[in-house]
């Protein structure tokens, strides 16, 4: 299956492509587990974890410019879009 995968700041270093196709074999796997993948596998890539010291995600993630949840299952072709966590007051 391939995945485009599209990182919003913070989580692309600068300079560096914030969009880049991600091949993932095996079973489907939701958004949550790629979010565990991408982290240790992108860690030289990435400028901020997406998964902290705790086990929590740091992002939010559309798929196809919808919102999704993390429990989400992938399928080939779809475009996730991280995106930092926004808060305020």
């Amino acid at each position: 299956m391939i995945l485009i995968i599209k990182l919003m700041p913070p989580y692309c270093k600068k300079g560096a492509p914030d969009e880049l196709e991600f091949e993932l074999t095996g079973p489907s796997v939701s958004l949550r587990e790629l979010a565990v993948r991408l982290n240790r596998e992108w860690k030289d890539m990435l400028d901020y974890p997406l998964v902290d010291s705790r086990g929590l995600l740091t992002a939010e993630f559309t798929l196809n410019g919808k919102s999704a949840s993390p429990d989400q299952l992938l399928k080939d072709g779809y475009k996730v879009t991280i995106i930092p966590y926004i808060c305020g007051g």
